[in-house]
């Protein structure tokens, strides 16, 4: 998932700017994937060893990195379903 919103992003900044980011609800969808994989890849890629490892602080970390990234990213999902869109131009 990195690499299609890194291709929205520079697709994104080549384009004109006529409404600002912060209007476009798919810069807000973009963002929230885009996080949620920038932080869960490297987790899961190391879950297997913290667990082995370190299970006194497996709680914490599953509630740190995947609970509060999958929080995020609802976050900006409504940030998104809340842009306002003109019903005409």
């Amino acid at each position: 998932m990195l690499i299609p919103c890194i291709y929205y992003f520079k697709e994104l900044f080549k384009q004109p700017e006529n409404l600002p980011l912060i209007d476009r609800p798919s810069f807000w969808i973009t963002i929230g994937i885009f996080l949620f994989s920038l932080v869960s890849i490297p987790f899961y890629i190391l879950a297997k060893y913290l667990i082995k490892f370190c299970p006194e602080l497996t709680g914490g970390l599953f509630a740190t990195f995947f609970y509060m990234p999958i929080i995020i990213n609802f976050v900006f999902l409504i940030k998104a379903f809340l842009c306002k869109k003109p019903l005409t131009k």
